[in-house]
């Protein structure tokens, strides 16, 4: 009788544990890999969202103290942490996600002797808006970071180029794009009877719904959004935004500012977002940074047409006047018009939407994207 192959046990690490791209990139990894070739393992920052999903989902999972500074006494106790993990359960692989667990991380698996360590770049640091020297610094210490790694996955073509900006990571980067099971949609009536019954909306019958899914950061850009529509003159839509996090304060004070009041939502999480996406007319991502946002591949996968930021690799997915509206990231006045335009033509609203679902049913396939992992995993 032939022995069944032996598992490769792999361990998924990251550094917060809320829920957002790259975690939601870590949870589709941990639960469609298949089960008959790999024994899969996460580690993360803290309790949260991530970790509670993934034992749901049958996963085990390690968890550590930390928090978003950097500090050496800090890096020194998640750099014991991990070593003393990856000593223990020798894992075959290590895929390490987030600069900060990219670097920590895989100077603990080197020094355990782990075989094999991937990262995936969700947007490289050194993009983000910063001070002068803290981008130096940051590029520095991705460098350092990736001469560690056997393997570097760019989510975007834009990332692949940013990688060869660093000495000797082009050779052992590749690019596999993001991509998505499509949802299912609860349909416009429901949805939109889900928002008004949780939030007390009640909005004139002909407004326009606009939409958002994304964490409360500044990289997310919302400040832009609202002040961009702060400038449209007439109050004929409504504003939902779905997401958390620490720039809540600051945006209600936004809101409260330019009488939003009652067109603007702040919603919160909600576990099932993506599935209330077709109660909006418009989605928009005013981000500042990206990576390859599923937010737009789940609102193309909706029928939405999308306004976003020219960042990172949001080009890939939104091709300017073809398969949606592209502003400038921080550029208020053209989010400004691009929204009105949208608003006053129905027509166009149809048309960037077909456009968009048609290209991400034909090139961002979730099974595609699965292959493309493992095969790094196998070499």
């Amino acid at each position: 009788m032939t022995a069944s192959p032996k598992k490769k046990k792999i361990i998924l690490a990251i550094t917060r544990s809320h829920w957002g791209g790259a975690q939601r990139y870590l949870y589709d990894i941990a639960t469609r890999l298949p089960k008959s070739g790999y024994a899969v393992q996460a580690v993360m920052g803290n309790e949260g969202l991530l970790p509670e999903k993934m034992r749901k989902a049958g996963i085990p999972v390690h968890t550590f103290a930390t928090t978003r500074r950097v500090g050496i006494i800090q890096e020194l106790k998640t750099f014991g942490a991990l070593w003393k993990l990856f000593r223990k359960e020798k894992p075959d692989i290590v895929h390490l996600n987030s600069s900060k667990m990219g670097g920590v991380g895989a100077l603990a698996a080197r020094l355990a002797g782990v075989p094999r360590i991937v990262f995936t770049a969700h947007g490289w640091a050194f993009h983000e808006e910063r001070p002068f020297w803290q981008k130096h610094l940051i590029y520095l210490s991705s460098w350092v970071s990736s001469l560690m790694h056997h393997k570097i996955i760019c989510v975007s073509d834009y990332d692949k180029r940013a990688a060869k900006k660093l000495p000797f990571a082009d050779k052992k980067s590749s690019t596999i794009k993001n991509a998505i099971v499509e949802p299912e949609f609860i349909e416009k009536t429901k949805a939109r009877a889900y928002f008004k019954k949780e939030y007390g909306l009640a909005p004139a019958p002909r407004s326009v719904w606009i939409g958002t899914i994304a964490e409360l950061t500044k990289n997310k850009g919302i400040p832009h959004l609202i002040r961009a529509l702060g400038r449209i003159p007439e109050r004929s839509w409504t504003c939902i935004i779905i997401g958390e996090g620490e720039e809540r304060e600051a945006l209600e004070k936004e809101i409260r500012r330019f009488g939003l009041e009652n067109n603007i939502i702040l919603a919160g999480h909600i576990d099932t977002a993506s599935s209330l996406l077709k109660a909006f007319d418009i989605f928009i991502l005013p981000s500042l940074k990206e990576g390859f946002p599923y937010a737009l591949l789940e609102a193309g996968s909706a029928k939405l047409p999308v306004i976003a930021s020219e960042v990172g690799g949001v080009p890939e997915i939104i091709h300017g006047g073809k398969t949606g509206l592209l502003a400038a990231a921080g550029d208020e006045f053209t989010l400004t018009n691009h929204i009105q335009m949208l608003m006053d033509n129905a027509a166009l609203r149809t048309h960037f939407s077909e456009a968009l679902y048609e290209k991400i049913q034909k090139e961002f396939r979730i099974e595609q994207m699965f292959e493309q992992v493992q095969n790094i995993y196998k070499k």
